[in-house]
């Protein structure tokens, strides 16, 4: 059953029941002293979803105090719509109603809402016997899930003594392919944000299956009452307008004002930019986290067991399926059940290209449940706890064309090239809104290097069984160099294709072609690129990389060569460090740059 939250009943019916009144029910009473202790406590601004000395969400709809909001505004108006009218408070805010009687009177276990008929309904179809945080991974190429996603899941047995599960999810969807359109309405305008319910086998299947993102499910510890105002609030999220927007109120930061309802402790740990893993992560750090499990994605399966089995092996499986096709399962009883996983996992990827009946999932499990001590090696996908923040501070030296700089950079999400990520298959970088400063020392000279809006690079290896494209994007201004390697920033937009193969378990080459247009006020150019390289893992979570890359511009008469040869190391989730050379021909000139820097990741 879906229930999807979008904004169309009018408030009337509120000043209706405040001439009505309601003179069956107690009135609420509180003085001065207690409306004021019970306004400031954290648990109420959570409901309120205070974030400065505002409401989060602008809607009047959510607010009774609007345009004057205030936490205590909001109590006194909340204590005047209960007296006036009980049942009208109580089915359109039942999680305030509750909360507040349970500050007044703490016997309260239960709140009536026999007069709530959508209400009843909502709580009848959607049970909260048990609430889990759900993180599914991220995919650098689209815009609404380039951090990943994450939301809350509610399951336990419905008014038929059906158990059932269902996803709470706060997402927004886009009417537009423009990148700039996008970035401005995500950062600047905001986007229509959507609360929706809706079962959660639905959601899972079209992330591991349609979308090949991996799903991490994570069970909080929440006794009845907490999970009891979780339930009512998010009945107080419906028909109610939410902005999106991807710095300040995304996915991750309503989740993590849902959890401050229940553990107002988490709240401290909002950042400068919440992301879907800092909302995890701050669950995991308040002790909110009771267990936790994962489900892979096929195409992440397979490559994780490819990797365990061997090429020999791999061979020798495609090959048994690549025969005739048969319902006989027989000749697969023989395999270990790192095989049987393998094979079953390629025929559904198979299945999903061309659906047919030929294997059962099923029969697949029913020879694996042969094994009680298998289990696939969850911990090749990225679980959330394990990663770096994703906000970094790096500081540098750096000498280029017979000067010294020092290079202050700012990421506010996500991640270098050279940032230590251990559980992914592929190489990766995602930066969103950095920035990056360098200080001549002898002239004192500041200038702007680099502003990034939006920029990857996705170095996915092809497996034997598995094609995949790598790809780069970036968006924002740069420098670009002339004949004598002279740089001028541009605006610019560019992006790329290309492949990348892994040589070994720990080397993964790729080679890509790139084009870009950059402009400024005087100039606008158009240039070309092909690049080619190798990232090497090593010991103590240091890793190598080599580049190469031959640059056509119209700023420069010849090609442009680049080499880079850059060593990383990052002895922590703290911090890191790397030395980076890098040397430009343009076949006029010829210089060496050098920089050593630190990163530090908050």
């Amino acid at each position: 059953m879906n229930y999807v939250v979008k904004s169309w009943l009018l408030p009337a019916f509120f000043f209706l029941a405040l001439l009505a009144g309601n003179s069956s029910a107690e009135s609420v009473e509180a003085d001065e002293t207690m409306r004021e202790r019970i306004a400031s406590k954290p648990q109420w601004h959570a409901l309120l979803h205070v974030k400065g000395q505002e409401s989060a969400i602008s809607d009047p709809k959510f607010t009774l105090s609007a345009p004057h909001f205030s936490p205590r505004a909001e109590l006194d108006a909340l204590i005047a719509y209960v007296n006036a009218s009980e049942s009208e408070a109580t089915c359109r805010f039942p999680a305030r109603v509750y909360w507040l009687k349970k500050q007044l009177n703490n016997s309260t276990k239960h709140l009536d809402v026999s007069e709530c008929a959508e209400l009843n309904k909502y709580i009848n179809h959607v049970p909260f016997d048990s609430v889990e945080i759900i993180f599914a991974s991220e995919v650098l190429s689209s815009a609404s899930s380039m951090m990943g996603h994450v939301f809350l899941k509610a399951k336990g047995e419905n008014y038929r003594r059906n158990e059932v599960s269902h996803a709470l999810s706060f997402f927004t969807e886009y009417d537009t392919f423009n990148p700039f359109s996008i970035i401005y309405n995500g950062l600047v305008k905001g986007m229509p944000g959507f609360f929706i319910v809706r079962p959660y086998e639905k959601e899972l299947v079209r992330y591991l299956n349609t979308e090949g993102r991996n799903v991490f499910e994570y069970t909080l510890s929440l006794d009845e009452d907490a999970r009891q105002l979780l339930q009512l609030h998010l009945w107080e999220l419906k028909d109610i307008d939410i902005t999106y927007l991807f710095q300040s109120y995304n996915c991750a930061t309503l989740t993590l004002y849902l959890l401050g309802i229940v553990q107002p402790e988490i709240k401290v740990e909002e950042t400068l930019f919440v992301t879907p893993a800092d909302v995890v992560k701050a669950a995991a750090k308040v002790q909110l986290i009771a267990q936790s499990k994962v489900n892979l994605a096929n195409e992440w399966a397979v490559a994780a067991l490819e990797l365990q089995l061997g090429t020999r092996k791999v061979n020798k499986l495609k090959r048994m399926l690549s025969e005739r096709k048969s319902t006989d399962y027989g000749r697969f009883e023989a395999l270990t059940p790192l095989e049987l996983e393998y094979v079953k996992r390629l025929i559904a990827i198979e299945q999903k290209m061309t659906p047919s009946d030929s294997y059962k999932y099923g029969d697949f499990d029913k020879l694996l449940d042969r094994h009680e001590q298998f289990q696939l090696n969850r911990k090749t996908a990225k679980n959330p706890l394990d990663t770096v923040q994703d906000s970094a501070l790096s500081i540098g030296v750096e000498r280029f064309n017979q000067s010294e700089r020092a290079v202050l950079s700012f990421l506010p999400a996500s991640h270098y090239l050279r940032t230590s990520e251990p559980q992914f298959f592929n190489e990766s970088e995602l930066r969103i809104a950095e920035t990056q400063l360098s200080v001549n020392t002898q002239s004192g000279n500041v200038r702007l290097d680099r502003f990034t809006l939006y920029a990857f690079e996705s170095y996915m290896p092809s497996t034997q069984s598995l094609p995949r494209w790598s790809g780069t994007l970036f968006i924002g201004y740069q420098q670009a160099f002339d004949d004598a390697l002279n740089d001028e920033g541009f605006f610019s937009l560019e992006g790329g294709l290309g492949k990348s193969l892994r040589l070994h378990r720990d080397v993964i080459g790729y080679g890509t072609a790139e084009a870009g247009f950059g402009t400024r006020l005087s100039e606008d150019i158009v240039y070309g690129r092909l690049n080619a390289g190798l990232f090497v893992n090593l010991a103590w979570q240091s890793s190598l990389r080599f580049e190469a890359s031959v640059t056509v511009s119209d700023r420069v008469r010849k090609p442009l060569n680049h080499f880079v040869a850059e060593l990383s190391a990052q002895p922590n989730n703290e911090y890191g460090v790397y030395v980076r050379l890098e040397h430009f021909d343009s076949g006029v000139n010829k210089e060496v740059r050098a920089r050593a820097g630190f990163d530090w990741y908050f």
